[in-house]
């Protein structure tokens, strides 16, 4: 993020009860890594959900519409985040 001119906001949804949360996935460090560089990172944290097919599609259209507004395919007042 630091050495590019992408300035899209990020959405990242993260069940704390994902299995890969601590070793490998890690959003805090991505947030950690946006800052100073002008791109939004949203992270929302989602008790009790994990990895699996059933948290992901709990989510899936919030971040279709997330994109959507991001390719200007959206308006503005629908919620996403």
């Amino acid at each position: 993020m630091k050495t590019t001119a992408f300035a899209a906001p990020v959405l990242v949804d993260q069940g704390d009860e994902d299995k890969f949360l601590a070793a490998q996935l890690q959003p805090e460090r991505l947030v950690a890594a946006s800052e100073g560089t002008g791109v939004r990172v949203q992270v929302r944290r989602h008790p009790g959900y994990d990895h699996s097919y059933w948290f992901i599609q709990s989510v899936v259209a919030d971040h279709l519409r997330h994109h959507a507004r991001g390719l200007g395919l959206a308006r503005r007042g629908e919620p996403a985040e």
